[in-house]
């Protein structure tokens, strides 16, 4: 008798082994594989104008990515007590701008020759 039930028992077990390690390839067959999501990478808005850092407010220089309001501060302050920037790099003088910062909004800004406020072209 305890033959038997260890005869039983090992089927069980090669069968549960069986069940576990058959291919389901019949299920897997009859659904289409779906493709993954493609990596999401962000390029600027052709659409969208650059910012230039000489004429722009506050706000609009906080709306840059990776510059908040107090960053745009700094930027709007340093130009009042130096003058416009010359070129985008430049920015590199603020504190709290570094290289990977830059990058992050090199393609969002640009330097123009800024107009007082109040002034126009005659």
């Amino acid at each position: 008798m305890k033959r038997i039930g260890l005869w039983i028992t090992i089927g069980l077990f090669a069968l549960s082994l069986v069940y576990l390690f058959k291919p389901r390839s019949e299920k897997r067959a009859s659904t289409p594989a779906v493709p993954s999501p493609p990596r999401s990478v962000t390029f600027p808005s052709p659409r969208k104008p650059r910012i230039n850092i000489n004429a722009a407010s506050v706000e609009q220089l906080a709306s840059l990515p990776g510059i908040g309001s107090v960053m745009a501060r700094r930027i709007v302050e340093y130009r009042k007590r130096h003058g416009p920037f010359q070129r985008p790099e430049d920015l590199l003088i603020i504190e709290g701008i570094g290289e990977k910062r830059f990058r992050a909004l090199v393609d969002y800004i640009s330097v123009e020759a800024s107009q007082p406020v109040g002034t126009r072209n005659q």
